[in-house]
């Protein structure tokens, strides 16, 4: 696992270009994988982790967002790192969550977001929502 690990780590390199960037699938996934998806207590769950992750002082900024490829994205966001913190093929309920999460963290010094809300994305296909973090 660690060695296909590093594998498209490597690839990923390669196709954007930046060799300390690191995409991260699961990390906050794992830690309340065992909730209900629907559930208040994974919405409150992911909001701790991201809480905790977000207050270290190596973190000088994240932004929350959806996306089909988180791994375009974390050019697109100048990130270091990129965590799924939502895989659906529910484009609704990948919304719900980015909004949720998005108007609970509105105000967070750190925060790049420039939108209160989800705004637009429509593709088809496996949603995530996202969290991508830059650090100093």
């Amino acid at each position: 696992m660690a060695k296909r690990s590093r594998r498209k780590g490597a690839a990923l390199r390669r196709r954007y270009g930046r060799r300390d960037r690191r995409v991260v699938r699961d990390t906050f996934a794992v830690s309340c994988r065992r909730l209900p998806s629907g559930s208040d207590d994974k919405l409150t769950c992911l909001i701790q982790s991201i809480a905790a992750t977000v207050a270290s002082a190596r973190v000088t900024g994240f932004h929350i967002g959806r996306s089909v490829s988180i791994e375009r994205r974390a050019s697109g966001h100048d990130a270091d790192e990129i965590a799924s913190l939502l895989e659906t093929s529910s484009l609704r309920r990948a919304a719900a969550v980015e909004d949720a999460l998005l108007k609970h963290f509105r105000r967070h010094p750190k925060n790049s977001n420039l939108r209160a809300d989800s705004g637009g994305g429509t593709a088809e296909g496996r949603q995530h929502v996202y969290l991508a973090l830059r650090f100093a």
